[in-house]
């Protein structure tokens, strides 16, 4: 897997910063709905796993959203304080994982 080779090398570059963006994705039964903090936990896990590392630069972001596409989808725009347990999940895997400041 590419991305597995690419956070292999992470460790070679202590400036690095890893962001995961939260924004809706479609699931496999057809819904719609934004990263759980499980998901975003689990990629902050495999960021652990493959660098060795629990001390990553490691950012949570949602995208700018237009209220209309979204309203349009039948879903909610996100808003940065319901990031809060995204943050505290990856946490457990990630100890410097922030929110992006907007």
């Amino acid at each position: 897997m590419n991305i597995v080779k690419s956070l292999g090398l992470i460790s070679q570059f202590p400036e690095a910063k890893l962001q995961t963006i939260i924004q809706p994705v479609k699931r496999e039964d057809g819904s719609l709905s934004y990263l759980t903090p499980s998901e975003v936990a689990a990629i902050a896990k495999l960021i652990q796993d493959t660098t060795g590392s629990n001390k990553c630069n490691y950012l949570i972001k949602r995208k700018p959203q237009d209220r209309k596409d979204l309203a349009v989808q039948g879903i909610e725009p996100l808003v940065s304080n319901q990031l809060l347990n995204n943050r505290s999940k990856a946490r457990a895997y990630q100890v410097y994982a922030e929110i992006e400041k907007s």
